[in-house]
C-alpha cells in the first residue's frame, strides 16, 4: 500500500480539481439566452408563397406585439438579368477544363473488363511464343539426331570399308 501512496494522492487531487472546473464552468446556462437563429419557411398557406414573391422579414416573422397582421401587398415580379453574352477566350489565356461526368462503377467494370481482356490477349500471345519456341527446339533436337545417326552411319561405313581393305 505505501508503493501505490502517492499514485493514490495525484488521482484524487486530479478528480478534485476536475469536478471543480465542471461545477464552475460546465453546469450552468448562460444568462441572457442566446436569440435563436433560422430560417423562415412559407408553406404556401392561401396561395401565399408560390414562388413568385418573397416575403419580407417584417410578413415573414411578425412580432409578437401586434394582434392583427398587416394586408399583404401585391409585389412586382423582378425578371432575371439576360445571361452574359458568352466570351471567347483570348490567346494566351488557358480555358477551363471541366468535367461532364462522374466516375462510376460501370466505368470502373468496364476498365477492368479491358485490362482482363488485355491480359488474356498478352496470356495467348506468351501461349503461342512458348510453342513456336518449343517447336523449334523439337526441329534443332530432330535435325541433330538425324545428322548423328548420318554421321554414326557414315563411320560405320568407313569401319567396314577399313576392314574388308585389309
Amino acid at each position: 500500500m505505501s508503493k501505490h501512496k502517492e499514485g493514490i494522492i495525484l488521482t484524487i487531487i486530479f478528480h478534485v480539481v476536475l469536478l471543480f472546473i465542471l461545477f464552475r464552468f460546465g453546469f450552468f446556462t448562460p444568462l441572457p439566452l442566446p436569440e435563436e437563429k433560422g430560417i423562415t419557411i412559407d408553406f404556401g398557406i392561401n396561395n401565399v408563397g408560390m414562388g413568385q414573391n418573397e416575403p419580407t422579414p417584417k410578413q415573414a416573422a411578425p412580432s409578437k406585439i401586434e394582434s392583427k397582421p398587416e394586408p399583404q401587398q401585391p409585389k412586382t415580379v423582378n425578371t432575371p438579368p439576360p445571361p452574359p453574352a458568352q466570351q471567347t477566350p483570348a490567346e494566351g489565356k488557358e480555358e477551363v477544363m471541366t468535367q461532364d461526368f462522374e466516375k462510376t462503377a460501370a466505368l470502373d467494370e468496364a476498365k477492368k473488363k479491358e485490362a482482363d481482356k488485355k491480359k488474356k490477349e498478352l496470356l495467348e500471345k506468351q501461349r503461342q511464343e512458348e510453342q513456336v519456341r518449343q517447336k523449334k527446339i523439337a526441329d534443332e533436337r530432330r535435325k541433330r539426331d538425324s545428322i548423328q545417326k548420318i554421321e554414326d552411319a557414315r563411320i560405320a561405313e568407313e569401319k567396314r570399308l577399313a576392314e574388308v581393305r585389309r
